[in-house]
């Protein structure tokens, strides 16, 4: 891409991830999960995240998917860990780590269930959510709000990705028609 059109793409990109951070804001003040902490951050990783899983609907849909089992899996290594924790072990060196050691397991074992085998997207989502519940604002509206939160914020950052691939496209072909008239004359 020529320096001209990279500038006017970066220009439009820059304009996208202000409308990106806009709305997420808005979806903060108007309280969704929760006004007292910002999920744009979701936003951001997802959308790297759509380049990493083929800049493409089919890889956002099967984003989406593993991020669902990454979320589930999150929510049972919690309640996996209480359960551990109430039977008298450590919380740090042994509930947890058991905990993960078991999920983890059956998160890889989705590698061989269709639609829902992205492993990269499962971590993703596990993680994401993990980093929300270390929010006390987020963690405080359960489990479920916290699902849902992560889900919506990570979509409008899969769309976001979307919309990065078609301005490049526009970007790109824009003026083409000119120049070969140009290059005819």
């Amino acid at each position: 891409m020529k320096t001209e059109k990279l500038f006017i793409y970066a220009i439009c990109i820059a304009a996208l991830a202000g409308f990106v951070d806009l709305s997420t804001n808005l979806l903060q003040g108007f309280g969704i999960i929760t006004t007292e902490a910002s999920l744009t951050f979701i936003t951001f990783i997802s959308w790297a995240a759509y380049f990493l899983l083929g800049a493409n609907l089919k890889g956002a849909f099967s984003g989406i998917l593993g991020i669902i089992v990454g979320i589930s899996a999150a929510i049972l290594m919690f309640l996996l860990v209480g359960v551990f924790a109430t039977n008298g072990l450590d919380v740090a060196t042994v509930a947890i780590p058991l905990a993960v050691f078991v999920l983890v397991i059956i998160m890889l074992l989705f590698e061989k269930v269709p639609y829902f085998n992205n492993v990269a997207a499962i971590f993703l989502g596990t993680g994401m959510f993990f980093g929300l519940m270390g929010i006390p604002a987020v963690a405080a509206e359960g489990y479920l709000m916290v699902a849902v939160g992560e889900l919506l914020y990570a979509s409008i950052g899969f769309a976001a990705g979307w919309f990065t691939i078609a301005i490049r496209i526009a970007v790109e072909k824009s003026g083409s028609k000119v120049t070969k008239v140009q290059e005819e004359h």
